[in-house]
C-alpha cells in the first residue's frame, strides 16, 4: 500500500477531521419533566425533552458580526452542579475574532418542578459593528409545524397562532414575549423571553430544520455600532405545564434506544438524476479520475459559466471533455448581467462551435436573488435548444420563496443547498437534514414543476474548504441527504459537491494539502464516493422511514436485477446496536469504518470483504462504529 507523506494517523482523522482533540461529550441533566443535553463545546442547551417529546432543540448565545458572521465562543470556568433534583451550570465564553472582542457569562437553572432557565451577561471589550448579539431558541420543526400554538406579545397581547407547515417567507411572529405550545405528551411548554424584543422566523428557508426565535428584530436597523463596555443581559425562560386532567407520571430510566430502519412505501420510484458539480480548481480530469467517476454513473456535470468574464469559453471547453469522459450530459448554470442578449448570443456561437449534450440550462443573472422570467425568455429564444429551463437562484431556498416565479412560467424551479448556514458543528448539520425534504415540498406548492436542487455542499461555496469533505462523517451525511431527497416525488435532479479536489467526492492526482494541515489523499477517494457507488448500482428506490432520524438514515434501491439493496449509517460519533428491517433470508453486508477506510480510500475499486447475515426473521442486527457506512444486498 502506498504510504501517506506525512505519516498520520488516518483512521483517526476519517472521524476527528483535523481536530487536535476529540470533541466533549454532551451531558444529559434532568430539571424536574425536563430532559436536556448540556453540549460543553459551544455552551448549547440541546435537545430539550418531556415524556421522550423534543420541544426546545436548542438554546444557545450567539455573536454576529456586520456580515452575519458567527463569532465562535471559547468555553471556560465551566461548573455543572446535579442537586435536589435539578443542576446549575455556569460557565464563561469568550467571542473574540477581528475587531470584535465580546466576553459573556452563562448562568443555566434547571428546576425540580419543571422550570429551565438560561441567562446571558456580557459587556464587550471593544467597539464594534454588530448584527446581533444574545440568546436564541430553535424550536424542533417535528411536533411544532402546523401545529397550534398561544404568542404573548411585548406589548401583552395574546393570539392564537400557528407554527408553519409550509415554509414561511417572513417571519411568523413579531414582537415576541411568549410562546406556549402543546407537546406530544400533552403537556403545555411555555417558552419566555426577557432583555430584547424577539421574534421568529422560519430557518427551514436555509434548511435548518427549526424556527427559530432570536432578537434584535430585523425591521430595525443593522448594523449597529456598540460602544466598549456595553452591556447585553437577556433570559429564557422554559416551563412545563401539567394539564388538569393529566396523571402523574412515573419516571424511569430509560436505556439507549436501539434505532430501526424500516420500508415506508410499498412502492418503487425511479431513482432522480444525480450528478456533481465541475471541480473549481480548474483543472482538466484525468483518464483515472474519469474512469472512477463512470463507476458512479453521473447523468451530468455542472458548469458554471459568468458570462461576463472572459475566461467562460475555456472553462465551456473543459466542460464539454469532461462530459465526454464520464459519459455524462451537462447541467449549464448561465449567469447574466444587463447585456444578456449579447452575452448569450456568444454562448451560442461557442455551442456551436464545440457542441455538448446539453440536458438542463440554469439561467441566472447576477442583479437579482431570484431570476426574472424576461431572462429565461431571452435564453430561450437565443439558445434554440432542446434542453430543458429552470430558473430561481443559485443561493438559499429562502431567495426563492420570497421572489417566487410566477404559475405561468415553465422553467423548473431552482435552489441550492448545504447546512451550514447558521451552525456547524456535526450534530447541528444532521439535525438540519430534517429540512431538506420540506423545501422540496413548499416549492411545490407555489411552482408545480419538477424540483432542481443545485448543488447539494457541505459549505456555503466561496468559503473554504471544509476537512469534513473528506471524513466518515460527510459520507453519513450524504447517505442522509440521498435518503431524505431521493424518494421525492417532484425532483428532476440533485447536483452533489464538485467531482475532485477538496469539495469533490475525490482527491486530485497532484498534492494537494487541505486547511488545518491536513494532507490529501492524491489518487484517492473520498469515503462518500462510495455512497454514490451503491446510489449508482439501482435503479429505483424504495422510501425509507428511521425510527431515529438523528442516529441512523439510509436509502434503499432496487437494482436492474431486482434486488434490494440498503446502503445505511450511522450519523453519530457513538458507535451504536442498529435494525434494518431488510426482507430476505440472508443478507451480505460490507461496512466502512475507521478499521478499513484506508484501504477503501487508497484503492476504491477493491471490493470491502462482505459477511453474510442469515435473517430469518426478516431483520438484521448490526453494530455500526462512529460514522460507519454499511451496504446490505438482500438475497432472496
Amino acid at each position: 500500500m502506498t504510504a501517506i507523506n506525512p505519516p498520520y494517523n488516518l483512521s483517526l482523522e476519517m472521524i476527528r477531521c483535523g481536530q487536535k482533540e476529540a470533541t466533549p461529550a454532551w451531558r444529559r441533566l434532568r430539571c424536574g419533566s425536563i430532559d436536556v443535553d448540556f453540549d460543553p463545546a459551544g455552551g448549547w442547551l440541546r435537545r430539550a425533552q418531556v415524556d421522550g417529546a423534543e420541544v426546545v432543540r436548542a438554546i444557545y448565545g450567539a455573536v454576529r458580526d456586520c456580515h452575519w458572521g458567527t463569532v465562535p465562543p471559547r468555553i471556560h470556568a465551566l461548573s455543572i452542579v446535579e442537586a435536589d433534583g435539578g443542576f446549575r451550570i455556569s460557565f464563561a465564553a469568550e467571542c473574540v475574532a477581528s475587531a470584535i472582542d465580546f466576553r459573556w457569562r452563562g448562568e443555566i437553572a434547571g428546576e425540580a418542578s419543571g422550570t429551565l432557565r438560561f441567562s446571558f451577561s456580557g459587556e464587550a471589550g471593544i467597539g464594534f459593528w454588530r448584527n446581533r448579539i444574545g440568546l436564541c431558541v430553535l424550536h424542533p420543526i417535528s411536533g411544532c409545524a402546523g401545529e397550534r400554538c398561544r404568542v404573548e406579545t411585548v406589548d401583552g397581547m395574546v393570539t392564537d397562532e400557528v407554527f408553519p407547515d409550509l415554509i414561511a417567507p417572513r417571519q411568523p411572529f413579531r414582537n415576541v414575549r411568549a410562546i406556549t405550545h402543546v407537546a406530544g405528551s400533552g403537556r403545555s411548554v411555555e417558552v419566555r423571553f426577557a432583555g430584547e424584543v424577539f421574534e421568529t422566523e422560519d430557518q427551514r428557508n436555509w434548511t435548518d430544520a427549526s424556527f427559530k426565535t432570536y432578537g434584535t428584530p430585523l425591521a430595525e436597523p443593522f448594523p449597529v455600532w456598540i460602544e466598549s463596555g456595553t452591556r447585553i443581559e437577556q433570559t429564557v425562560t422554559v416551563r412545563v405545564h401539567d394539564s388538569a386532567t393529566r396523571a402523574p407520571v412515573t419516571r424511569r430510566v430509560k436505556s439507549e434506544p436501539i434505532p430501526e430502519l424500516h420500508l415506508a412505501d410499498k412502492v418503487a420510484r425511479p431513482q432522480p438524476l444525480v450528478g456533481f458539480g465541475m471541480a473549481s480548481h480548474g483543472v482538466a480530469l484525468t483518464p483515472r479520475e474519469a474512469e472512477r467517476l463512470r463507476r458512479l454513473r453521473p447523468a451530468h456535470l455542472r458548469v458554471d459559466l459568468r458570462l461576463d468574464e472572459s475566461a467562460w469559453p475555456a472553462r465551456w471547453r473543459m466542460a464539454v471533455a469532461d462530459a465526454v469522459a464520464v459519459r455524462a450530459a451537462l447541467h449549464v448554470a448561465v449567469f447574466l448581467s444587463d447585456n444578456a442578449a449579447r452575452e448569450l448570443a456568444a454562448l451560442a456561437t461557442e455551442v456551436a462551435a464545440h457542441p455538448a449534450r446539453v440536458s438542463l440550462w440554469l439561467i441566472f443573472h447576477t442583479r437579482e436573488a431570484s431570476t426574472s422570467a424576461r431572462w429565461v425568455r431571452v435564453a430561450e429564444e437565443t439558445l434554440c435548444s432542446d434542453a430543458r429551463f429552470a430558473a430561481g437562484t443559485d443561493a438559499n431556498f429562502a431567495e426563492l420563496n420570497r421572489v417566487r416565479p410566477q404559475t405561468e412560467e415553465t422553467a423548473l424551479p431552482c435552489f441550492s443547498i448545504n447546512p451550514q448556514v447558521h451552525a456547524f458543528d456535526d450534530a447541528s448539520l444532521i439535525e438540519n437534514l430534517g429540512a431538506q425534504a420540506a423545501v422540496v415540498a413548499s416549492t411545490r406548492q407555489f411552482a408545480p414543476r419538477p424540483v432542481v436542487v443545485s448543488p447539494i455542499t457541505l459549505r456555503p461555496r466561496g468559503e473554504a474548504v471544509d476537512a469534513r469533505q473528506r471524513s466518515l462523517f460527510a459520507a453519513a451525511w450524504t447517505t442522509g441527504s440521498l435518503a431524505r431527497l431521493g424518494s421525492l416525488d417532484g425532483v428532476h435532479s440533485l447536483t452533489y459537491f464538485e467531482t475532485t479536489g477538496g469539495r469533490g467526492v475525490m482527491d486530485t492526482a497532484a498534492d494537494s494539502p487541505l486547511p488545518g494541515g491536513l494532507p490529501s489523499l492524491p489518487g484517492g477517494v473520498f469515503p462518500l464516493f462510495h455512497v454514490f457507488a451503491a446510489f449508482a448500482e439501482g435503479e429505483s428506490l424504495r422510501p425509507t422511514r428511521s425510527t431515529h432520524p438523528l442516529l441512523l438514515d439510509g436509502f434503499c434501491t432496487i437494482g436492474g436485477d431486482g434486488r434490494r439493496r440498503w446502503a445505511i449509517a450511522n450519523l453519530t460519533i457513538t458507535p451504536r446496536l442498529v435494525r434494518v428491517m431488510a426482507g430476505g433470508s440472508a443478507a451480505s453486508v460490507r461496512i466502512l469504518d475507521e478499521t478499513n477506510a484506508a484501504h477503501a480510500l487508497r484503492a476504491p475499486e477493491a471490493v470491502v470483504d462482505a459477511i453474510t447475515h442469515r435473517t430469518p426473521s426478516g431483520w438484521l442486527e448490526l453494530e455500526l462504529n462512529a460514522y460507519a457506512f454499511a451496504q446490505i444486498t438482500i438475497k432472496p
